[in-house]
């Protein structure tokens, strides 16, 4: 996975009993995490927690992060009339990252984003009812440059379905209330939807309102209209339709996640999409081995792009209509019981709909990965990754590319005893010149040692 070099970081995993891992890597880059699982009275429990940090690989680009997360299920007993047989599961993450704008070569401004968020959610049955509903708080606190600005959002689901003949009937409701930079930014729907199986197929459909409410105070209606088939043509062949229409849902906290580098002076809006179609077949002769090949199209107003705002080394989105077309397929093979092959394919085709000669920015037109993992004995395991990503504009006027990319990374692991393991990541092993977004340039190669003890 291609990522901005500051969200390197613990990928957390469940921890079934316990664990505590230790990295180190160039440019003093160390990795410290832990997690313990543990049940009681009814109670699952996940917790983990690290800490991350580097000096960076070019001046000003050093990074800490620290992280948090808990996680608690617990399935009632049949005792309790409404709930009996339900389960609740309680989430509660955290995140502080601080990091340097360092495409700006004189006194970069510093960044500290700090992300809380907690949610409940519980699915069960009652009187031939299905039923699904949670609410959470999430809040994202950001400073950079003497400037302070939040995003908190109160949010809540609600999905209740019931068997009717052969079919299944339903409704459901989405909230998503915020307050970003002291102004409300808000997203609803409510509709209802149903499935249906008859023989071979599957059908499934949905109707819902929407209203949202954009940071510059602008309320927007849609009408959320999907539908989907899957057909199962043989033992060997299943084949997937897809269409829809309706507006999509944003934040502040979702579009600096995906870019850390996003101006403080961005508004929201939300995607409007005319039509998504998609198609596709997926063939799977074996429980070894699964193809899928699919077709989308595409047109979505109020898309965002990113462009960059020169000297400060921030992104502004700019939300324009945009008309795609995206060919795709995903290969998994499981080619002996100690070697799997995964790989996946991207071939896109976009424009500006307003301007038909302009380009949509930081969308290449090839994207291509493949992955084999080895397992050589019950001590020692090896990863390959390959990643190739094609040239993108950093604008819509076609005056600055980014060059492709071929990343290949090596992980290698050695089993000490039954509870302890040694490993070592080789990343981008051909030294490629690596810009994710213009002027942040990411690491070239790589190398990290680690251990892991599980508990």
């Amino acid at each position: 996975e291609v990522v901005v070099e500051h969200q390197h970081l613990m990928r957390f995993r469940q921890a079934a009993r316990g664990y505590v891992r230790g990295e180190f890597g160039q440019y003093i880059s160390p990795i410290i995490s832990a997690g313990y699982g543990t049940e009681f009275g009814g109670y699952k429990l996940n917790a983990l927690a690290g800490y991350a940090s580097s000096g960076g690989h070019v001046d000003n680009a050093e990074f800490s992060i620290i992280n948090a997360h808990l996680n608690a299920d617990y399935i009632a007993p049949d005792k309790f009339v409404f709930f009996g047989g339900s389960k609740t599961e309680t989430t509660i993450d955290f995140a502080r990252k601080g990091y340097n704008l360092y495409a700006v070569s004189s006194a970069p401004p510093e960044r500290v984003t700090t992300d809380f968020s907690a949610k409940i959610g519980v699915t069960g049955e009652y009187n031939g009812f299905g039923y699904s509903a949670g609410g959470g708080w999430a809040g994202l606190g950001f400073s950079s440059g003497g400037r302070t600005l939040s995003d908190n959002a109160l949010n809540g689901h609600l999905r209740v379905q019931q068997k009717w003949n052969e079919a299944i009937v339903g409704a459901h409701m989405l909230l998503d209330l915020h307050t970003f930079d002291g102004r409300a930014v808000n997203f609803m729907e409510a509709g209802g939807f149903g499935e249906y199986m008859i023989n071979n197929w599957t059908l499934s459909g949905l109707l819902g309102l929407q209203t949202a409410t954009t940071s510059a105070a602008i309320t927007q209606g849609g009408v959320h209209v999907a539908g989907k088939a899957e057909y199962r043509l043989s033992p060997l062949f299943t084949l997937r339709g897809e269409i829809s229409s309706g507006l999509g849902n944003n934040s502040f906290r979702e579009m600096i996640l995906r870019n850390p580098y996003l101006s403080d002076s961005s508004e929201i809006n939300f995607t409007r999409t005319h039509i998504l179609t998609r198609a596709g077949v997926v063939y799977h002769p074996t429980e070894a081995l699964g193809v899928t090949v699919g077709l989308e199209y595409k047109m979505v107003s109020n898309t965002p792009l990113m462009l960059s705002s020169g000297a400060t080394g921030t992104f502004m989105p700019l939300y324009a209509e945009v008309s795609q077309m995206q060919l795709t397929s995903e290969l998994a093979w499981a080619l002996t019981p100690k070697d799997n092959l995964t790989s996946t394919l991207a071939i896109t085709s976009a424009t500006l709909t307003e301007q038909p000669s302009a380009v949509v920015p930081y969308l290449p037109a090839l994207l291509l990965s493949g992955q084999w993992h080895r397992t050589w004995s019950e001590q020692i395991g090896t990863q390959i990754t390959v990643h190739y990503t094609g040239a993108r504009q950093a604008d819509t006027s076609k005056t600055r590319e980014l060059s492709g990319f071929l990343l290949l990374s090596l992980r290698g692991e050695y089993k000490l005893s039954a509870q302890a393991r040694v490993y070592v990541r080789l990343e981008n092993l051909l030294n490629s010149s690596v810009f994710l977004w213009d002027a942040y340039k990411e690491r070239g190669i790589f190398s990290a040692v680690g251990i892991e003890w599980q508990l």
